[in-house]
């Protein structure tokens, strides 16, 4: 899983989603894409203001819940840490 982030000094955060065919059918991509939505909605995320892409490889297909979870919101912090105009965290279960 990749998440890059783009700072901006204001408004509400954006988030896209870069989810492609290996990760499974359709069926399969738009539910991590939900889940993806459902977990970024919460306060928890710690998403800032500014544009986010989430990029999944095909691992994350055998992600339950609560591990997308944690490597989701291990990699918003991770890129939120890495600071500069566009910073990037790579984290290493569900790598593209």
């Amino acid at each position: 899983m990749t998440v890059t982030h783009l700072p901006a000094t204001a408004g509400v955060p954006r988030v896209g989603f870069a989810v492609p065919k290996g990760v499974g059918t359709a069926v399969a991509r738009n539910r991590a894409r939900r889940r993806l939505r459902a977990l970024l909605d919460t306060p928890e995320a710690g998403l800032r203001s500014g544009a986010y892409l989430v990029r999944l490889g095909p691992a994350a297909a055998d992600l339950d819940f609560a591990g997308l979870r944690a490597e989701l919101y291990a990699a918003v912090h991770a890129a939120h840490a890495a600071g500069g105009p566009a910073a990037s965290a790579h984290l290493g279960g569900a790598t593209p």
